[in-house]
């Protein structure tokens, strides 16, 4: 017998035309590092609001395009590979700089970029080199906002200025080491750094990760604020608790137009009717699990 232990990435044959409502585009970014350039596909997807009348456009890169060498290709065949810095830069290069030159290319007016998560934290680069004034860093700071998800020294980027400086152009990595460093004299570039330095608004995804991150990072704890992880209420309740809170409409309100409604459960809390309701709405969960 053979165990896995961790994460093990595997290759996973998928074909995207085969997937509903995912568009292909005629969009081709270009990424040029060091070894050439990188074409990257663009493909987009619409993520609806409960009631169709509101839509936010999801945009994926693509390395798989003929254009590319063959081991470009495989680029974004999978996340998280941990085994190869080599890999792991170029894939942030094209989530980070990519990303920022596929808003580009599809002309959307964007004035907040929202980094979640340190791997895009290269966007800042890219819009670094856009800037006519190298000094205006105010410019690019006021657009951007970090949400930092982990505590866990491995969910932070570090990669060495040399190997950065094998895969990079040599303008991306000055400004790398311009935006990236923890300290001025160490040989790493930090994207959690990167995006703590340059980023106007700070937050953890919940209270107690916020008192975490500012012990981790106490230089930055006055700009750290705590949110906590919210999920798209409509999707997320159950067919049977979607019931429940429709039933009880009159007292709750109308949860899926505005989900902070569903606070009026409390006001419920000694009802017998409801109680029974609720218990009943969970036994239908169970069972369908």
């Amino acid at each position: 017998f053979w165990y896995k232990h961790g994460q093990v990435p595997e290759e996973l044959e998928w074909d995207p035309y085969t997937y509903p409502g995912l568009i292909p585009l005629k969009n081709i970014v270009q990424l040029d590092i060091k070894e050439g350039p990188i074409f990257l596909r663009l493909w987009k997807y619409y993520i609806y609001s409960f009631d169709k009348k509101r839509v936010v456009p999801l945009i994926l890169l693509d390395s798989n395009h003929p254009s590319n060498k063959e081991y470009f290709r495989k680029l974004t065949g999978q996340l998280y590979r941990s085994d190869n810095a080599w890999w792991k830069i170029i894939q942030r290069a094209i989530l980070g700089i990519g990303g920022m030159k596929a808003i580009k290319s599809l002309g959307y007016t964007t004035h907040r970029y929202h980094l979640n998560e340190g791997h895009a934290a290269f966007a800042i680069l890219e819009k670094y080199m856009g800037l006519r004034d190298k000094n205006d860093l105010d410019q690019i700071r006021n657009n951007f906002i970090f949400t930092c998800h982990t505590p866990v020294a491995a969910g932070h980027d570090r990669f060495s200025i040399s190997d950065v400086g094998n895969v990079l152009q040599s303008q991306y990595v000055e400004a790398a080491e311009k935006f990236g460093k923890e300290n001025p004299f160490s040989g790493e570039i930090n994207l959690t750094f990167m995006a703590l330095n340059n980023c106007n608004k700070v937050n953890a995804v919940a209270q107690k990760h916020g008192e975490v991150m500012r012990l981790q990072f106490p230089h930055y704890a006055q700009k750290i604020q705590a949110i906590t992880n919210g999920v798209h209420t409509y999707t997320w309740a159950s067919e049977s608790f979607q019931k429940l809170f429709n039933k009880y409409k009159t007292t709750i309100g109308d949860w899926e137009k505005d989900p902070r409604f569903l606070e009026n459960v409390r006001k419920l809390s000694g009802d017998q009717k409801f109680r029974k309701d609720l218990f009943e709405a969970h036994q239908v969960n169970k069972k369908n699990l």
